[in-house]
């Protein structure tokens, strides 16, 4: 056994406890001296009456302790049954878990296949956009170059409607020459007409020509023979009229010259026609 000494009211007493006891008899002691200092005015000089309103007010908070402590059990065994409820409707919803871990795992990896998609997609989206940037330039490029091309289209439409007139006035020109044709082959018709007609007259008047100038030919014998039978009569003596032939009457020569010069001179006019022809 072993004493304490308890400082209570500012008293001391000695009791006795059970060894290894010293310190929770001290504490003991502790709380009701510091009940009896919570009484204040309200301690006397009866030293018993203190120590029964001191052990009533601890004995009142036992009392609060103690049914709190019930309250806290019943709690307490509400609270295994709520567990034991609980843990039966844990069951399942481990399985859930267990489930829901495996999406999880399954939700990382797609979550890490988006991120590298993502990735991806953030490279595709840079370029694309890079290619957009480039569009954009040859957009205005395009624009500047339609504006010049607009500019351009405006001059060849100015030129066009020149040509236009031009080609209309060519056209106007080309009916004209068209009808100027038209009437050329009319005449180049009736001058291919004329030509055959002339070619038969030609034919006509080659064979006319030819016929004069057999007969030329003949005249000209004739002339010859004329000539020489003249000659000859001039060469001879002189005979009697009456014994002169016909054609020794000095009348008959001169017109016979003059018949043969009539007769060249027809000749060289018909040769020149039928020549011109």
């Amino acid at each position: 056994m072993s004493e304490v000494t308890l400082s209570i009211g500012g008293r001391s007493y000695t009791v006795s406890c059970a060894d290894g006891e010293e310190d929770h008899v001290t504490g003991l002691g502790a709380r009701i001296d510091a009940k009896m200092s919570e009484m204040g005015a309200a301690l006397g000089n009866n030293e018993a009456r203190n120590f029964l309103f001191a052990s009533l007010l601890l004995a009142d908070e036992l009392h609060e302790r103690g049914t709190e402590l019930l309250k806290v059990k019943d709690e307490v065994l509400a609270a295994t049954r709520e567990t034991a409820e609980l843990r039966t409707s844990i069951a399942p919803l481990e399985t859930e878990l267990e489930a829901a871990r495996n999406l999880a795992e399954e939700a990382a990896s797609e979550r890490d296949a988006l991120k590298i998609a993502k990735e991806t997609a953030e490279t595709a989206r840079q370029n694309a956009l890079d290619q957009l940037d480039g569009l954009r330039n040859e957009i205005l490029q395009t624009g500047d170059a339609l504006q010049e091309a607009k500019s351009g289209e405006e001059q060849a439409r100015s030129e066009l409607t020149k040509h236009m007139e031009a080609l209309e006035s060519l056209k106007v020109e080309l009916d004209g020459r068209v009808a100027k044709v038209g009437s050329l082959n009319e005449e180049l018709v009736a001058a291919r007409a004329a030509k055959d007609v002339l070619a038969a007259k030609l034919e006509e008047l080659s064979g006319e020509r030819d016929a004069l100038a057999a007969a030329v030919e003949d005249m000209r014998a004739t002339q010859q023979g004329l000539t020489e039978e003249l000659e000859t009569l001039r060469a001879a003596p002189a005979l009697a009229p009456e014994a002169m032939p016909l054609s020794a009457d000095p009348d008959l020569a001169p017109a016979l010259e003059k018949f043969a010069d009539l007769l060249e001179n027809c000749a060289a006019k018909l040769e020149g026609k039928a020549a011109n022809a």
